[in-house]
């Protein structure tokens, strides 16, 4: 069994400079060096939101003639090692509910993998779908080329689904054209929307649960932008993981000092989430586990504020010592309560 993991999804800003080396990318020269038309005018792209919900990770690979298997975010889950009890939930299903699940796939599959938030009570807290019963919200899924990162990704929008399992399609999206010359009437809109998300989760809402929401993923539906590079996400300040992904930006924010960079970056969400990562990956919440939990910060804050450190003039080599204290900090408070 493999694992195949679903992307990290880009803030607005880090998506714009991707944007922009495809729409002036021209190909490589004799050096094999990109050559760049820097006159190249950047286009204007279809996209479509959908409410994030606050839950956690879960997939399932489908492989044709063979197995069926569930992961989380990270690992290949099991009933016996599971994840907030995904995998027991998921061999529970019928045959039938399988094949209705199968039955949205290409005719010549060989194997897909179906990605959604198994989310609900007892698994995150202080949302509105965490006070609805535990389900599965189907958001995407691909079909698996090996050797190829990205695979194809499928049209989930009209998927049938047994009972029990939802398509995120099927609540509130949230359709709207971005020229990405000049994003700024297109991000405002974004981002009132955000906020009227945060205030009250359509998800919820549907469910009669009236209480707030995370934020919204926006995809790509433009042809040959398919691609989860072009794939961005936005959240409100309450679940904002630090402030440099509060909400969605023109630009990449630069800090003026080490200090107000870690202080943003070490946000609430941010800190909670590496401390939920340490039991959905089977490692004891306490004192033998802090390297752990200072390694998965440091990852988070490579992975998702690179530019935002380039731009500070922050060398990944101090990274590790400036977040270590106040991270250490706030995990042996955290345990004590």
């Amino acid at each position: 069994m493999t694992h195949y993991s679903f992307p990290s999804i880009d803030q607005f800003s880090h998506v714009r400079r991707n944007v922009l080396w495809k729409a002036q990318y021209r190909g490589q020269d004799p050096n094999d060096e990109p050559i760049m038309d820097r006159t190249a005018l950047m286009p204007t792209l279809s996209y479509e939101g959908t409410v994030k919900l606050h839950g956690t990770n879960a997939g399932v690979v489908f492989e044709n003639g063979g197995i069926t298997y569930c992961q989380s975010r990270e690992n290949i889950i099991t009933p016996e090692k599971d994840n907030a009890g995904f995998a027991k939930w998921f061999c529970a299903l019928s045959q039938e509910d399988l094949d209705v699940i199968r039955s949205n796939f290409p005719a010549d599959w060989q194997k897909v993998a179906v990605y959604g938030e198994w989310a609900g009570q007892g698994i995150q807290k202080n949302v509105a779908i965490s006070a609805l019963p535990k389900a599965f919200y189907i958001f995407a899924a691909k079909t698996i080329i090996e050797n190829d990162d990205e695979g194809e990704w499928l049209n989930v929008r009209n998927w049938k689904l047994p009972q029990g399992i939802y398509n995120i399609y099927n609540f509130q999206t949230f359709k709207i054209y971005i020229n990405f010359e000049s994003p700024e009437p297109s991000v405002a809109e974004i981002n009132k929307w955000v906020l009227d998300v945060e205030a009250e989760c359509p998800v919820g809402k549907a469910f009669d649960v009236s209480d707030i929401g995370e934020g919204i993923v926006f995809r790509c539906t433009a042809k040959e932008w398919e691609s989860s590079r072009y794939w961005f996400k936005a959240k409100g300040d309450k679940h904002s993981n630090s402030k440099v992904r509060k909400l969605a930006t023109v630009d990449i924010q630069k800090y003026e000092t080490e200090q107000s960079f870690i202080s943003a970056v070490l946000d609430e969400g941010r800190l909670e989430q590496a401390f939920n990562w340490l039991s959905e990956n089977n490692k004891p919440q306490d004192q033998t586990s802090i390297g752990d939990f200072i390694r998965w910060i440091f990852n988070d804050v490579i992975k998702e504020c690179s530019p935002e450190m380039q731009a500070s003039n922050i060398q990944e080599k101090d990274l590790g010592k400036l977040l270590a204290g106040p991270a250490k900090k706030w995990f042996f408070n955290r345990i004590k309560t």
